[in-house]
This record gives structure tokens, sequence and C-alpha cells, in this order.
């Protein structure tokens, strides 16, 4: 069963994605999830990455920010669908990443589960 947690930043687009995802998951923490999705743009998954890669944990981005290169279109309709579907891929994370390429951004958590309703 795919248990997550959810990041988000403080956008307006964001809010709304997670408002999105309240009604469609259950919560569950950090240290008992096995996904931690991202809402933002790709500077706000860049430091979520930093921030939270100590959890060994895979990350979902969903895009709330202009370009998304880092990130997964969200769609109301496929992204519950997406989440299930989605396929690893992995990164490396340095130790120390310069200050000017994660720009300083406030993480917003919550956490959920998929719900069998």
């Amino acid at each position: 069963m795919l248990k997550s947690h959810i990041l988000f930043d403080n956008t307006k687009t964001s809010k709304k994605i997670k408002n999105f995802l309240d009604h469609k998951i259950k919560n569950i923490s950090l240290s008992k999830c096995n996904l931690i999705i991202v809402i933002g743009g790709d500077g706000f998954m860049l430091s979520a990455l930093k921030k939270y890669n100590k959890y060994k944990k895979p990350f979902y981005g969903i895009n709330a920010g202009s370009y998304g290169f880092l990130m997964n279109k969200f769609s109301s309709k496929n992204t519950i669908k997406n989440l299930s579907k989605a396929k690893s891929v992995t990164t490396s994370v340095p130790k120390t990443w310069p200050s000017q390429i994660v720009p300083s951004a406030k993480v917003t958590e919550t956490s959920s589960t998929f719900s069998t309703t």
C-alpha cells in the first residue's frame, strides 16, 4: 500500500493541489511513509530533496511553479493514478550544495496515505 507524506510551498496553486489531495488521501507521519509528495516549483523540490534526503524515501514532485522541469504535471483526473504508476528514478544529492543552487523556501508539511474509498 502506498503511504505518502505531503510537502508544499506557500503559493496559492500549491495550496489548491494540497487541498485536492487532502480529499483523496489519509494522513500518515513522515517516519512511516514510503513516498514524499512535493508540491511546488523546481526550487522547492531541490530544497525538499536537500532537507529530507536523510529519510531515504522516494520523492514525487507535482508542479505548482512556472516551468516544472523536475516536477510532474498536476491533473485532477490522473494524479492519484499517476502516483501508483510512477517509476523510480535515482539521483545523487551532494552532501554540501552551494547555497546559490537551492533557494531558501519555507517548507510547510502535512502527511498522508492513500484512501481506499
